[in-house]
């Protein structure tokens, strides 16, 4: 009888996630509020610190769950991922730790020096939701100025700019307790990662030590920032990886992550990879307001020599890929089907997004949800005072 596959996880007994909020996890997509556990699982740097939180039961409990085989019920997005053949956060983090194991977990942890560290190895920093950009696709919990814009408008009321705020005494203390001796590898992320003073101090902080040249460092980025100060402290890291958030290119990426500027992005890429000691991928979210022009964004990774993943949209909702007259659907799979393979084989997920394209020209459109789509854009396009016709009239015909 066949072994069913693995449900271990890496990540809880490598890594820490501090978000915008300083809220302490094991990984970015876990839902702690669905946890079975009954005691303390809420860690935050305001009233706590990653110590704590790495020492607690809640932490071990989790541990002795992945080590059971068993699938908690906070990692319900890896295994709704999964279930639908896409790629999850918990098979790409055992692939990057090449963590093989499809039984005897705590012996294979063992072998690899991962079995109950006394510190994470690895940080996913957010810190906070300063960001430059209004992204359709985001929230104000990771942009500080579309949170503004969204209690303009009526939506996200819940959110409180202050629970986003640290006080600097906070954040110093957070910035200097990560270990440059232990840690292995560091996500850096905002808001936009590059305009956050403590992001750009962590980095200044481990350029200027011995362990530049050990650290994996990993900057996610919307590309719109590039300047002499980022370069001198990037080319002190020799193991440094630049992702960029970018969802497509020229009039669409305008109107996606506004009011960035399309031509500064591709002219900022290029200075990018002028880093001698760099590795660069783009990471995609695809949705219905760019499913029509993903094969441009994938080209243009093909002709930077860049990988590219596809990443579909978990929500907002009414932006889900799906969410398009069936005529749409059948032409973006046409565009996406002509792609030619040179350029397939640089990215991840592509035959997953095709599929998906596929099967959805068989479904009928959901009324309700495509009315919510229309009312926000048209909403956010009148706050803004633009028009979604000076930028995407294919889409423009269904919406106005």
């Amino acid at each position: 009888m066949p072994k069913k596959n693995s449900t271990f996880c890496i990540r809880p007994f490598v890594s820490a996630v501090v978000n915008e909020t300083g809220d302490i996890k094991p990984c970015c997509v876990i839902k702690k509020k669905h946890s079975t556990y009954q005691g303390e699982k809420y860690f935050n740097l305001k009233t706590s610190n990653v110590k704590e939180y790495w020492k607690s039961d809640y932490l071990k409990e989790l541990q002795q769950a992945l080590l059971n085989d068993q699938k908690p019920s906070e990692c319900s997005v890896c295994w709704h991922n999964e279930s639908n053949s896409a790629v999850s956060h918990r098979t790409i983090g055992n692939k990057e730790y090449k963590f093989l194991a499809k039984s005897n977990y705590e012996k294979y942890l063992k072998i690899l020096n991962l079995y109950e560290l006394d510190e994470p190895i690895e940080y996913e920093i957010a810190i906070t939701n300063l960001c430059n950009l209004k992204c359709a696709m985001c929230s104000g919990v990771h942009s500080a100025k579309l949170l503004i814009e969204n209690k303009a408008i009526g939506i996200e009321k819940q959110l409180d700019q202050k629970d986003f705020d640290w006080s600097d005494k906070t954040k110093k203390e957070f910035v200097e307790s990560i270990n440059s001796k232990t840690v292995k590898k560091l996500i850096l992320l905002g808001g936009e990662s590059l305009i956050v003073p403590d992001i750009i101090q962590i980095l200044k902080n481990i350029s200027e030590t011995s362990y530049a040249d050990e650290v994996e460092v990993n900057i996610i980025t919307n590309g719109t920032i590039f300047n002499k100060k980022i370069e001198t402290i990037l080319q002190k890291i020799k193991k440094l990886k630049i992702i960029f958030s970018i969802e497509s290119t020229s009039l669409c990426n305008n109107y996606l992550r506004y009011p960035s500027d399309w031509n500064q992005i591709s002219k900022n890429v290029k200075s990018f990879q002028k880093l001698k000691d760099a590795y660069f991928y783009i990471s995609c979210v695809v949705q219905n307001l760019n499913i029509l022009y993903i094969d441009q964004i994938i080209k243009f990774a093909h002709d930077h020599n860049m990988h590219i993943r596809l990443m579909r949209l978990q929500e907002p909702n009414y932006l889900d890929l799906e969410n398009l007259p069936q005529h749409l659907l059948k032409l973006a799979y046409e565009k996406l089907d002509r792609v030619p393979q040179e350029q397939r084989v640089h990215c991840t997920n592509f035959d997953g997004i095709l599929n998906i394209l596929k099967e959805a020209q068989n479904k009928k459109l959901n009324p309700d949800k495509f009315k919510e789509f229309k009312k926000m854009i048209i909403l956010r396009d009148n706050f803004r005072k633009i028009s979604i016709n000076e930028y995407m009239p294919e889409l423009a015909k269904e919406i106005l």
